[in-house]
């Protein structure tokens, strides 16, 4: 069985969906090919504002896990943007980050801090 598939399965959401923050290529690239791969749609984006206008339009469900980098750009920080997606609601979030956990201020509702690779194994 899936991880990520497993824990949606068990708060009964029918969503085989994922959202990554990110703004590096490669990053991107990987989490899409591996994403695809095991069957799971990943959304991606590198600000709040892109997430807020795709969100608006077709609402993700609050339990999609949710992965967002700490660096996302010089000017918007991933935990900034985690902060005000847990505001919103959304439930299932984890950082992805070079960083070792005591490096950063890691907020109470972050469910894991984790490195880059995708979170889910076929």
């Amino acid at each position: 069985k899936l991880p990520c598939v497993k824990f949606l399965e068990e708060n009964n959401q029918n969503t085989n969906q994922m959202i990554l923050f990110e703004d590096d290529e490669l990053v991107k690239m990987s989490w899409e090919f591996k994403a695809k791969k095991v069957g799971l749609t990943l959304s991606i984006f590198e600000n709040f504002d892109g997430f807020i206008k795709a969100h608006q339009l077709s609402p993700f469900p609050l339990a999609t896990p949710i992965y967002s980098d700490v660096n996302l750009s010089p000017t918007e920080s991933g935990l900034e943007v985690v902060k005000k997606l847990n505001e919103l609601g959304f439930n299932d979030i984890h950082l992805c980050t070079g960083y070792e956990r005591h490096m950063i201020a890691v907020p109470d509702f972050i469910k894991s801090v984790s490195d880059k690779n995708f979170p889910v194994t076929s």
